[in-house]
């Protein structure tokens, strides 16, 4: 009889000790909400993120090849680019594959 017992108390106490160790693991992961999603930036921010970002490294590597442009030449210089990229871009015809 006491051996049944001690075997149902064992028994116990790890199904407890699993229960209680996953759900500290459980506990660690954030949940994955709607919410989560608000935070992150539309498609349009992420363009002009890139589009951010694309312009300071062009401004950073402007003023390392030439160090006596002002900041406000380099970023002059590049919009310029970026402009004409962008144009070059728009004007290219388009295949018969790609509409």
């Amino acid at each position: 009889m006491k051996r049944s017992t001690l075997r149902a108390t064992a028994a116990s106490l790890l199904c407890i000790g699993l229960l209680a160790a996953s759900t500290a693991a459980f506990a660690q992961e954030p949940p994955k909400t709607p919410q989560d999603t608000r935070n992150q930036p539309a498609p349009e921010d992420k363009s002009a993120a890139s589009t951010q970002s694309l312009m300071k490294k062009c401004v950073q590597r402007e003023r390392a090849t030439d160090s006596t442009k002002s900041e406000s030449e380099a970023q002059q210089i590049c919009q310029d680019a970026m402009r004409a990229k962008r144009e070059n871009r728009d004007n290219e015809p388009k295949s018969p594959h790609h509409p």
